[in-house]
């Protein structure tokens, strides 16, 4: 590995293939995995549901599957209209699509198709964001760089706002002056334990030199307490042979008419109220 790819790669080991099939499996929206024949090599089951698929659509053609191409011409998008059997009533999906190579170099394709319906346009949006802020990524820490985590807040304030759906920050902020080690150091180590603690839809982001901000969708206020809770006991508790790191944490939920900058100056509000470490 050259030393350009070691200072790009996360401060994490890769995921094995079983790991990576679980939580492909356990998304919240429709995956498909096709050969360069665009032969379905593996579905997860929330798309299982949505096609009312049994295990033999694997091998067979993507255009075997109840899945009818309409493309919209307006957008350039890739979408299919399904109708199950099981309520007969259709429905659109929308396919965000990446492309990988496997490990005998054959070019895999990879879709999350998302329902575009009324209920869960916002969603798709979401998902769409979190693809996008792929490539912002903070070289040091591996997490989400300001630009790239502020853009994914404003999409779920604006999802907040049209749906209700409850939202969530957490800002830590790390004192690494409290340190013996090198602060860059200490900062991976609080990036890993904060993405270590995050759910499949929650996006973490550095925002300055020593703060991090936790996005959490779907989580109110009793739940984001739950997870700086357990955040403080990791950060007090030794970690793979260090010390503890020293670091305060500030949580608040979105409010009707709440603002990405509402949010975030609340919760640094919140830090400056508070007098030592927490």
């Amino acid at each position: 590995m050259s030393p350009k790819d070691s200072a790009t790669d996360p401060p994490w080991p890769p995921l094995g293939d079983e790991a990576m099939r679980a939580i492909l499996d356990a998304a919240p929206t429709g995956v498909l995995i096709t050969d360069p024949d665009e032969r379905v090599l593996w579905l997860n089951r929330t798309l299982k549901r949505q096609l009312d698929a049994v295990c033999d659509t694997v091998g067979e053609s993507l255009e075997a599957l109840p899945l009818e191409r309409v493309d919209d011409s307006r957008s350039g998008r890739e979408c299919y209209r399904i109708r199950t059997r099981s309520s007969g009533e259709a429905a659109t999906l929308e396919a965000l699509t990446l492309e990988f190579d496997a490990e005998d170099g054959t070019r895999l394709k990879l879709r999350y198709l998302v329902d575009v319906g009324a209920g869960t346009a916002g969603l798709r949006a979401s998902l769409l964001q979190r693809l996008e802020a792929r490539h912002g990524i903070d070289p040091d820490t591996g997490v989400i760089e300001k630009d790239a985590i502020m853009r994914v807040l404003d999409s779920e304030v604006s999802r907040s706002r049209r749906y209700r759906n409850p939202l969530s920050v957490l800002l830590l902020q790390v004192r690494p002056d409290l340190h013996d080690g090198e602060p860059g150091t200490v900062m991976v180590a609080a990036a890993r334990i904060l993405i270590d603690g995050l759910r499949w839809v929650d996006a973490a982001g550095r925002i300055s030199s020593t703060e991090f901000l936790l996005v959490l969708p779907e989580t109110d206020a009793d739940g984001v307490t739950v997870l700086a809770n357990k955040l403080r006991a990791r950060f007090s508790a030794q970690h793979e042979s260090r010390s503890p790191i020293a670091a305060s944490i500030a949580t608040t939920s979105w409010r009707k008419a709440d603002s990405s900058m509402i949010l975030i100056d609340r919760a640094r509000a919140l830090l400056s109220a508070h007098k030592g470490l927490s």
